[in-house]
């Protein structure tokens, strides 16, 4: 086979395993234990096709292509032997997912377990689910960490040739950073684990990858008041913010505001998907200069994120709910900054009498995550709330004719 071909035939087995992880997981959402007969028939057909292709790849004698093909065959060989070893033995079932010293046996080398980039698995392209530009990601801080603040400044003073000058002080503050222990529980089916041509890694890998965007976009654009981490939009006092054909003025604003304070960085907006769309719509400036409030990914100019959490809040009752109201938030998120501490740990239970009653094998993730807003002690301020961030309920113009070109 040419190279073209042979990589037609990787490019269409990932293809193959992405629809049996489709077929798999709508079983799984709809509580049933076997494939029906359809499903069951294209399995089998997928399977017939997947060996093939591994066969006639292995038969290419192109060595990139067999590595790579090999590598991804042991990987998941690797990890379903480790669950199996779990269920079967009842061996040690927690490692640490990060290298370390080898002689102790519960490192992800000897496991045979994957290893967990954070900051790979949280790199979505997901509308809504996304980081927002400007804020910083670091894994593995140990210990604890302070931010120190300064909390005013010095004055030049003009004095006579032989007159004292005053004295100033320089005054300090810091902000602990607390982290609080985060985790996931993903139940994979014993049938899963002993089906050979199943892609464990990737279906496990994309169950953490959803809860941890999902989490994280809760956290960052959403204004519920967790006792937890929480983000900056639920720590501000909500203002008004009119629809209309001014609203790039009205940002701009806002951003003028945080510059006059000293935060002169590139801000971050955010608004749910609906006022995306009319945004799209809502022009500014008259005849031939007029142009869209949204044009070429960036909104008045200004990056911007699209995600429905913006219009998140908590109920009376602490439940994640749809607030009535439209909101917009505007955010230096370099002022928002998210570290993950120490180790990130799995967790396996294959033996408990529950467990084994639904006969899955439950995978746990645990590891520790802080959330800290750092604009709020800038310049000695009192308010309480961040200086780098603000919300706004949407208002409706006065007139319907306010909004368009």
């Amino acid at each position: 086979m040419t190279k073209k071909e042979i990589a037609a035939k990787a490019a269409r087995n990932r293809e193959i395993q992405a629809r049996m992880s489709e077929i798999y997981l709508k079983m799984e959402k709809e509580k049933r234990e076997e494939y029906n007969a359809e499903e069951k028939r294209e399995m089998e057909e997928l399977q017939h096709e997947l060996e093939d292709n591994r066969r006639e790849i292995m038969l290419s004698k192109d060595e990139a292509a067999i590595a790579e093909l090999r590598e991804n065959i042991d990987r998941n060989k690797q990890y379903r032997e480790y669950l199996q070893g779990v269920r079967q033995k009842r061996e040690d079932n927690t490692v640490t997912l990060a290298p370390k010293s080898p002689t102790d046996g519960t490192s992800i080398t000897e496991s045979g377990a994957i290893v967990l980039n954070i900051q790979d698995i949280l790199d979505t392209k997901e509308n809504g689910l996304g980081r927002p530009f400007g804020q910083s990601f670091i894994t593995g801080v140990e210990g604890d960490e302070l931010y120190p603040y300064s909390i005013n400044d010095v004055e030049m003073e003009e004095v006579g040739e032989i007159e004292a000058i005053n004295d100033q002080a320089l005054e300090f503050t810091n902000i602990k950073v607390v982290s609080r222990r985060v985790s996931l529980s993903v139940a994979v089916s014993n049938k899963a684990i002993d089906n050979a041509a199943f892609d464990l890694v990737a279906f496990v890998l994309y169950k953490i990858d959803k809860a941890w965007t999902i989490y994280f976009a809760k956290k960052n654009y959403s204004h519920a008041n967790w006792q937890g981490n929480k983000g900056a939009f639920s720590l501000v006092t909500p203002g008004t913010i009119t629809l209309d054909n001014t609203i790039g003025a009205q940002i701009d604003e806002k951003f003028a505001d945080f510059a006059e304070l000293g935060f002169d960085e590139e801000g971050c907006v955010v608004i749910s998907p609906k006022t995306e769309a009319r945004l799209k719509h809502t022009y500014e400036g008259n005849g031939v200069a007029a142009h869209p409030i949204i044009e070429n990914g960036l909104l008045a100019g200004h990056p911007y994120v699209s995600t429905k959490h913006i219009n998140y809040t908590l109920d009376g009752e602490g439940k994640y709910v749809k607030d009535t109201d439209e909101y917009i938030g505007i955010g230096l998120f370099q002022y928002l900054p998210i570290q993950q501490h120490g180790l990130v740990r799995q967790t396996v239970d294959a033996t408990s009498a529950q467990v084994a009653k639904q006969n899955k094998t439950i995978i746990v993730f645990s590891t520790e995550i802080s959330i800290t807003e750092l604009s709020e002690l800038v310049n000695g301020n009192k308010s309480g709330e961040p200086q780098a961030f603000a919300l706004f309920k949407v208002v409706e113009p006065a007139s319907s004719n306010e909004i368009g070109g």
